[in-house]
């Protein structure tokens, strides 16, 4: 359980930061403004949003626009190239993704296209062709959507028995989940509901892949939901993959296999998790996958060596800030991006131009 606490707190600092207003205005122009990878996830999905990592449309839209006024737009594969090089530019950003929604097709690709914009996919390969949520989407289905649930949960995990009391947060109406829609990690609770989920995403964070479905199962039972995918939670398909670079604005990178935290792997799951989702992409696709970004943004030493000696050219972590000259390739800063207008994303973006 420790490792999960001390991952969400790792995780939400990116969020935390990104909300900071922008300070100190005169000195970061001063210092000049260092290339920036912005971290995207979801485009235009609706309901519950608890990591924050859901953009609309309208506003990826308006980002986009603001960016290529402000920035020049460069592919992760240009910055890598000009790391290496040592001469790095100035004024430039790298747009990514990663976990591989369908959305990234469908909503982002189209806007892409229309702003000229590069961008780098990271693909989690076990999650294509999914016929359910991923655990975090699927708790948040279940428990901070409106409905019904029983009053008290019991569910078996690792051995122990686990209880919850929802008491009167077991009714749910659509103004309470309209209430809390802007609700994310970090804040205060607002229902027990809520409690609920935040225990439950530690103890199946901690979990294997293998382990989850049975909790979910039981977890589903409990709340008399079935199995299933809502349209703005689906993960691609093996069929769309192919899709995505089509064009050249998408280039691919690789997200592991089944979304683990490779830190907490054995040597020889760490070694499949990343050395078989780029062997996978490539069968797939028929082109090399260069890039690689750690789930979660979590990596260590054991992880960095293995991405390296996969064969990839950089890898994308979770910690805020932007590259400079001797930014280590195989950890790279990104900026995770909100929900805000094109107006408040400049703002966040002018505050950024240097670490």
């Amino acid at each position: 359980m420790s490792t999960a606490i001390a991952t969400l707190r790792r995780y939400l600092r990116p969020v935390k930061r990104a909300l900071r207003p922008a300070k100190r205005m005169a000195e970061r122009v001063r210092r000049g403004r260092w290339p920036l990878i912005l971290m995207y996830h979801r485009i235009g999905a609706e309901g519950e949003d608890p990591w924050g990592i859901t953009v609309s449309a309208r506003n990826f839209a308006e980002q986009l626009d603001a960016l290529r006024r402000h920035r020049r737009i460069i592919s992760l594969g240009e910055l890598v190239a000009h790391l290496d090089a040592g001469d790095l530019p100035k004024d430039c950003a790298v747009i990514t993704f990663d976990d591989g929604y369908a959305d990234n097709l469908h909503l982002a690709k189209p806007l892409l296209e229309r702003f000229d914009a590069k961008a780098t996919m990271f693909i989690t390969t076990g999650a294509l062709d999914r016929e359910s949520e991923y655990y975090w989407d699927e708790l948040g289905r279940i428990l901070l959507s409106p409905g019904l649930l029983p009053e008290t949960l019991h569910l078996e995990i690792d051995g122990a028995a686990c209880d919850w009391s929802l008491g009167e947060d077991a009714r749910y109406s659509a103004d309470d989940a309209a209430r809390d829609r802007h609700w994310m990690v970090g804040a205060k609770l607002p229902t027990k509901r809520h409690i609920v989920y935040l225990d439950l995403w530690k103890k199946l964070f901690s979990m294997s892949e293998a382990a989850r479905p049975a909790i979910l199962e039981s977890l589903r039972a409990w709340a008399g939901v079935a199995a299933g995918m809502r349209a703005d939670r689906r993960f691609l398909t093996k069929s769309e993959l192919p899709l995505l670079p089509a064009g050249g604005i998408v280039e691919i990178g690789a997200h592991s296999v089944t979304h683990a935290s490779l830190p907490a792997q054995t040597p020889a799951v760490l070694e499949h998790e990343i050395r078989s989702s780029k062997t996978q992409l490539e069968d797939w696709l028929g082109r090399p996958i260069t890039n690689f970004a750690y789930p979660y943004g979590e990596h260590n030493e054991a992880a960095m060596a293995v991405v390296r000696q996969s064969g990839f050219a950089s890898a994308c972590a979770t910690w805020t800030g932007s590259v400079a000259r001797k930014t280590n390739r195989f950890r790279l800063p990104r900026v995770q991006v909100c929900d805000w207008n094109g107006e408040e994303f400049a703002r966040h973006l002018a505050a950024r131009f240097v670490v």
